[in-house]
């Protein structure tokens, strides 16, 4: 569990105020008090709506999303995480996310766009990515702006579990402006996140092979037996502290020497993360949109490994030992293994849109760089502290003689990515029931991997490339229309096509298609049935990716029931195959009451992948059985290594039923709220007239009524907004421009704080 704490600072976002100095009307003045930028009157589609004809299943205003209380719209992603989820991908796969019904660059463009800026956000199912060119694996959420605003926000964050052991804290802060079409956004982020470590959580140290310790002990060669003939029955005994050449008899009185090295292995690294980026969007001329961004992040991590061992052999006629026999000095070294690691990477990215007749079109790129730098300890090279200690040349007392050249391996990784496509959208033809609507997408992306790596002095290299070319079509087909009079008694029924060709430098063709039905019977009520069969690639990464060694890694092995430090190998593996995906959907959205903004739905998914991709979940019996050589075991039968590479399980198969409702409500005014609102239009109406029959000016708080009725700050939920019908019952009618008492003025006032 952990406690976050957030301190948000935001600049109110400016108001554009109308000249029309005349106090507003009550029908004007309930305009203002909606919380909608936009009124429409009668339009056949909302601004920033998406193509085609299924609907959204869920939809949330203005007054919804601040009452989530989200700080970014990836704060706000993450509270509707559930209704955004797909039961039809591979798992874990982001939705697609428009912005006022058209593609973005990519996610790092819109991420840090404050939720006041959002007019509406609507989620839609996984058949409207096929008519954006994704997958038809992928929600759809799309993100509506607000024609005017303008804020400053700063965000600072601490937090950390209630446990303790860790701290985290984030600054943020961010311009973002919307006006006269153009979109402007620039935001930096520093973040730090301190190590917890293994005693800050009670963590159980497995027993030990040998008694070691950073003050030293001493064994016998044979576990178990005395250390030494005088000593009879003492097989430990710990180095006396602060004696250069200690006597029997200070061994025998010296305690065991004990080392808790809980503090010195991490459960999370300590992290430091910094960021930069920048968005500007607008049109060139009249008909084309633009919008470029770009970005650079760095992120460097250090964590722990425990403290290196070492068991060294010290004869019996060395002038340092005072023992009979041959014995072990069992010592770990004063300072923890580590592992750290700096990246960085950097993104540009660029969108072109317009239309050409009846088509519209939408030009994507996209380029990424990316460099990665590992650096793991795996002890010290002590061959030569050895020789010196059987030579009788070193004392095995000191910390010269467990402390030699650092043994550390490297990995280090380059990538680059590009991709350019082309999205069309429109229709060709007309049947009976409508238009034809076609989506077409081509794609063109480059991918390169450059890796380096030494592994207990062993260096390794691979550069890996892939380029990659995807033709996708989406074909709508109305069948029955009640707009057009086509078999009208079965409401509207759109049959659905799709097909994708992807073609990989490195791994052949691989074919998606798939189809369905989108029903909608009558009004609020919708039905989605669609099959998919999809053929999905190993990644770059997952095929050629540098083989690391993690050593000191804490497993359970469930076969032997105990906890044990292991060495990992992690990395690529050449041998992958393509997995097959087959899913079936069958989905509902119903409304069933006209004036309640309740809403049910329910999604049935069965999903089945052939020659899934993934590594090892944990070591269980299981898996050791069907893979024996990807364990390491020793000769008594402790685990010492597990091969956590990926590789190609049999099948995997799910079925999933998820269903639930929304039901959104404003609350109404009180009593006294309404009361004062009259109060307030009365004496506004009074003072209007007196000022119009002498003929004098209005008076300042006149003009300034007339900017904002009910006196709320900018962003701040007006009394009784969304009650459209009561305020504007109660409220007498205040005179226009013209002074014809109930008439609208010839300009009114927009939203406060909806503009900037």
């Amino acid at each position: 569990m952990s406690i976050r704490l957030a301190l948000m600072l935001a600049a109110a976002p400016s108001a554009i105020v109308s000249a029309q100095t005349a106090p507003v009307s009550a029908q004007s003045a309930q305009a203002v008090m909606d919380d909608e930028e936009v009124i429409t009157v009668s339009t056949t589609r909302l601004p920033g709506q998406v193509v085609g004809d299924i609907k959204p299943e869920i939809v949330l205003g203005g007054q919804e999303l601040r009452a989530i209380g989200a700080g970014s719209i990836t704060e706000l992603l993450g509270e509707l995480g559930p209704q955004t989820r797909s039961g039809r991908g591979r798992g874990g796969g982001p939705p697609a996310v428009l912005l006022d019904g058209k593609r973005t660059s990519g996610f790092a463009e819109i991420r840090n766009i404050p939720p006041e800026a959002i007019a509406r956000v609507e989620i839609l199912p996984e058949e409207v990515s096929l008519k954006y060119g994704f997958r038809a694996d992928q929600r759809v959420i799309n993100f509506v702006l607000r024609p005017r605003f303008q804020a400053w926000t700063g965000e600072y964050d601490i937090g950390g579990p209630t446990d303790g052991g860790r701290f985290s804290t984030e600054l943020e802060v961010n311009l973002f402006r919307l006006r006269n079409g153009t979109r402007t956004s620039i935001e930096a982020e520093y973040q730090i996140d301190t190590m917890l470590t293994e005693n800050e959580r009670r963590i159980t140290t497995p027993p030990q092979s040998r008694p070691f310790a950073i003050g030293g002990n001493v064994s016998a060669i044979i576990p178990g037996a005395s250390i030494d003939p005088a000593l009879p029955g003492v097989t430990v005994a710990g180095l006396p502290a602060g004696v250069t050449s200690p006597t029997l008899a200070q061994f025998g009185a010296a305690p065991v020497n004990n080392t808790d090295i809980r503090p010195f292995r991490s459960l999370l690294p300590d992290s430091r993360t910094a960021s930069l980026n920048g968005t500007i969007a607008g049109t060139i001329g009249t008909k084309i949109g633009a919008t470029l961004t770009g970005g650079i992040e760095t992120t460097q991590s250090e964590g722990r490994l425990g403290l290196a061992s070492a068991s060294l052999t010290l004869p019996a006629g060395s002038p340092f030992s005072p023992f009979g026999q041959d014995v072990l000095i069992n010592r770990y070294a004063p300072d923890p293994l580590g592992r750290s690691g700096n990246n960085w990477n950097s993104r540009f990215g660029t969108v072109f849109d317009g239309n050409i007749g009846k088509w519209r079109w939408n030009l994507t790129g996209n380029w990424a760089h990316a460099e990665n730098r590992t650096r793991i300890d795996r002890g010290f090279d002590l061959t030569a502290a050895r020789a010196q200690i059987i030579a009788g040349t070193l004392s095995p007392y000191g910390d010269a003689a467990i402390v030699g050249a650092a043994l550390t391996d490297t990995a280090d990784s380059n990538s680059d990515s590009a991709s350019i496509d082309l999205l069309l959208n429109g229709s060709g033809f007309r049947l009976p029931a409508g238009p034809v609507s076609l989506s077409l997408k081509a794609q063109a992306q480059h991918f390169s991997l450059d890796t380096r790596a030494l592994r207990a002095g062993v260096a390794t290299s691979a550069d890996l490339a892939r380029t990659q070319g995807n033709f996708q079509a989406n074909i709508d087909l109305p069948i029955t229309s009640v707009r057009d009079n086509v078999l009208p008694a079965l409401g509207r029924l759109t049959l659905n096509g799709n097909l994708a060709l992807d073609t990989l430098s490195d791994f052949g063709t691989l074919i998606t298609w798939g189809g369905g039905l989108n029903w909608e019977p009558k009004s609020g009520w919708a039905f989605i049935a669609s099959y998919t069969t999809e053929q999905g690639a190993p990644g770059v990464g997952q095929l050629g990716d540098p083989v690391i060694l993690t050593p000191n890694v804490r497993v359970f092995d469930f076969i032997r029931g105990e906890t044990v430090d292991i060495t990992r190998l992690d990395g690529g593996n050449a041998a992958l195959r393509n997995d097959t995906r087959r899913v079936w959907k069958l989905g509902m959205n119903i409304k069933p009451f006209e004036a309640t903004d309740l809403v049910f739905n329910a999604n049935y998914t069965d999903n089945r992948i052939d020659d899934p991709i993934a590594s090892f979940p944990t070591a269980t019996a299981e898996l050791e059985a069907a893979f024996p050589t990807r364990f390491t075991r020793d000769s008594g039968g402790r685990l010492l290594q597990i091969d956590n590479r990926p590789l190609n399980f049999a099948y995997s198969q799910r079925s999933e039923l998820r269903w639930g409702f929304t039901l959104t409500q404003a609350l109404k005014p009180g009593a006294a709220e309404r009361a004062a609102v009259e109060k307030r239009f009365a004496e506004t109406r009074a003072k209007a007239q007196e000022a119009m029959r002498t003929g004098q000016p209005l008076p300042p708080e006149i003009r300034a009524l007339a900017r904002n009725p009910f006196g709320f700050t900018p962003g701040q939920r007006p009394p009784g907004a969304g009650q459209g019908s009561q305020a504007a019952a109660a409220a007498p009618s205040a005179p226009s421009a013209s002074g014809v008492p109930g008439q609208p003025p010839a300009a009114a006032a927009p939203p406060a704080g909806g503009g900037g």
